[in-house]
């Protein structure tokens, strides 16, 4: 916080660019998670629906991060 409010020029110049950088980080962490998670899937080798859905998961929220940036 600190870093931050001592920069000249602000990462953001109105609310909804604002809020656009604040959803794009959410959904990188959750894509984060959700690879980690099919990772564990893959490990122990399981080939069930759950591996399927997670990919699911992951593509849209590549989607969305696309459609942020």
């Amino acid at each position: 916080v600190t870093a931050a409010a001592s920069e000249r020029e602000p990462h953001a110049h109105d609310v909804s660019e604002c809020a656009r950088i604040v959803r794009r980080i959410r959904y990188e962490r959750e894509r984060t998670n959700v690879q980690g998670e099919i990772d564990r899937v893959q490990q122990r080798g399981d080939t069930s629906s759950d591996l399927e859905e997670l990919l699911v998961r992951k593509y849209d929220l590549i989607l969305k991060i696309k459609a942020l940036a």
